[in-house]
């Protein structure tokens, strides 16, 4: 029985086109989206069908962004959630796959601006990757796979791809991540403050018993950039940037989350010192914490009164745990 030989042979492109590799070199430098036989691209071409598999956030836990907390995870899930259900109700609109998944690098961008921790490198890496992962879970993106093949040989995320020549795959994002990066940059202007908390990013408020008051709230600083927050037998851990701390400017801890600490090393504390050179600049900082906590913990009452002759005294207790560390 004489020996099987692989070449010369034909491959099937998913355009259509066919050509013939006479061997193993010309066969590798075809590239991706090519098949050993033209059926093999048939359950990728028709009408799109929605499965019960196809999850747009199967994978937004597994998402390696920094100490992203799961308020902003679940922001990000509603968001995808939306898009996929739009995207189902025209699959084969002509750029429907591509076009959500710009919006849904708009949408996640925003979700992580609103929260005080999108970063440009976040912009075009973190997450385009998220997206093409969610994409393809979702059925949005249908040419991929999760082994490489002959058909799909280039690794986004999690999943192999196949994307045709007829576009720019590099500016996809483009024009949403020049828009982000512009915001960016406006945000850390000079004199630029980042804007208070959106209510419904308040994760205390959401997930932990509601504060009646200010003494029932009780915050640790465990180092420099973290903290505990009890309310009853409730306890939550942040750091600066989850609790809206950050400067836009350059992302390091801001005045209040600078006041909150010097507060917890006197015992809640702030003595009184008008005749400082300071002075003024402090007063200011006390009345940026106060709205801070105020908006944060969904209380009126002042939080940092004066105590006539004395200083300004915290109502919240604050202190510094055993294990703090700077």
């Amino acid at each position: 029985m004489p020996e099987f030989q692989p070449y010369p042979a034909i491959r099937y492109h998913y355009s259509g086109q066919e050509t013939i590799v006479h061997n193993a070199e010309e066969d590798e430098a075809l590239g991706g989206g090519w098949a050993e036989r033209p059926h093999d691209w048939l359950r990728y071409k028709g009408a799109r069908r929605l499965d019960p598999r196809h999850d747009p956030i199967k994978w937004v836990d597994q998402w390696p962004l920094e100490s992203l907390r799961e308020s902003l995870k679940n922001q990000i899930k509603a968001r995808l959630l939306k898009i996929h259900a739009r995207f189902w109700q025209n699959p084969d609109q002509p750029g429907a796959d591509t076009e959500a998944m710009v919006v849904a690098l708009d949408q996640i961008a925003q979700v992580l601006f609103d929260a005080q921790f999108l970063r440009e490198h976040h912009l075009t890496h973190e997450i385009p990757e998220l997206i093409w992962d969610s994409a393809i879970a979702g059925g949005w993106w249908s040419l991929a796979s999760e082994t490489p093949s002959r058909m799909f040989r280039e690794k986004l995320g999690r999943y192999w791809v196949f994307r045709d020549d007829t576009r720019n795959w590099d500016m996809l994002f483009g024009t949403a991540v020049a828009k982000w990066r512009a915001i960016l940059l406006e945000s850390r202007a000079p004199g630029s403050e980042p804007p208070a908390p959106k209510r419904q990013d308040l994760t205390i408020a959401r997930t932990t018993p509601r504060a009646q008051r200010w003494e029932d709230i009780h915050i640790l600083f465990l180092s420099d950039e973290r903290i505990e927050i009890s309310i009853q037998d409730c306890r939550e851990t942040w750091n600066y940037g989850e609790m809206g701390c950050a400067d836009r400017r350059n992302g390091t801890p801001n005045q209040c989350w600078a006041l909150l600490k010097i507060l917890a090393q006197n015992q809640g504390f702030l003595p009184l010192n008008r005749g400082s050179s300071e002075w003024a600049a402090i007063e200011k900082q006390v009345e940026r914490t106060r709205k801070f906590l105020r908006e944060h913990f969904g209380l009126t009452e002042d939080p940092l009164p004066l105590k006539k002759g004395s200083g300004y005294r915290l109502r919240c207790h604050i202190g510094l745990a055993p294990s703090y560390r700077t």
